[in-house]
C-alpha cells in the first residue's frame, strides 16, 4: 500500500516517523519499504514524502500521486 512503510496495512503518523528517521539518515529502509514511502513517485525518499503522508493522516491529501502511477 503506498503510504504504509510499516506494513501494518494502515496509513498512519508512524509511518511518517519512519520517513522522517530515514530521511535524516536514523534509519534505513527496505526496498518494499522505500516503495512505499515514496509517495510523490519522483524516485526520492526525503522530507517531502513524509510530510505529505502527514497530511494524508490529517485528511489534507487525499491520495498519493505514487498511488496514480501504479494504477
Amino acid at each position: 500500500i503506498t503510504g504504509d512503510v510499516n506494513g501494518d496495512e494502515n496509513v498512519d503518523i508512524l509511518d511518517a516517523t519512519m520517513v522522517q528517521k530515514h530521511a535524516t539518515g536514523k534509519s534505513d529502509l527496505t526496498d518494499e519499504q522505500r516503495a512505499a514511502a515514496d509517495v510523490n513517485a519522483d524516485g526520492v525518499v526525503d522530507i517531502l514524502d513524509a510530510i505529505m503522508i502527514q497530511k494524508f493522516t490529517v485528511g489534507k491529501v487525499r491520495e498519493f500521486p505514487a498511488s496514480k502511477k501504479s494504477a
